[in-house]
């Protein structure tokens, strides 16, 4: 959606479309991730210009236009949401009602707030935040194996480093 709350682009539509089309020929399936880090144009989600319900709408349409398609195995909400103030779990939330207006069947995969971070996740979701009518949400941590576990890797991990004491 290049211009917030217009209709979505036909030419990306077409493009999203002809890739899965590749993709179902080769036997393949296909995650459809949001991958802005809750932000439209480095703008919060949930800010008075970028505000929750366009969101909600930009899943309603995106998913009305491709869940037809065979190859779409899967919704992934957004990709690594981070410094929300405490406001993601809302915004996931009409995310995945507005997709399951749509798509009562596919599983939808919900990241967590600071970069959806295995390490943290405890403390920013100590329990299930969102609620789904068809009980197909996978909430998905990342991590990664730098020293400071951010994926910058600004220092090497040391061979003396044990990641899964780290880790608990």
């Amino acid at each position: 959606q290049p211009i917030f709350g217009a209709s979505l682009n036909a030419r990306y539509l077409q493009h999203t479309r002809e890739f899965l089309d590749v993709a179902q020929a080769n036997g393949m399936k296909v995650l459809i991730d949001l991958h802005n880090y809750a932000r439209y144009r480095k703008v919060l989600i949930g800010a008075p210009d970028v505000p929750v319900a366009s969101f909600a709408s930009f899943w309603k349409r995106l998913v009305a236009e491709l869940k037809s398609h065979p190859a779409v195995f899967a919704w992934g909400l957004m990709n690594e949401p981070h410094h929300t103030g405490g406001t993601w779990p809302a915004i996931a939330q009409a995310g995945v009602d507005a997709i399951r207006s749509e798509d009562s069947a596919r599983p939808i995969y919900v990241g967590g707030d600071n970069w959806s971070n295995a390490q943290t996740w405890p403390a920013q979701h100590p329990a299930p935040f969102v609620t789904d009518p068809a009980n197909r949400i996978v909430y998905e941590a990342h991590i990664y194996f730098d020293d400071d576990f951010s994926g910058r890797y600004k220092v090497p991990l040391g061979a003396n480093v044990d990641v899964a004491a780290r880790a608990a």
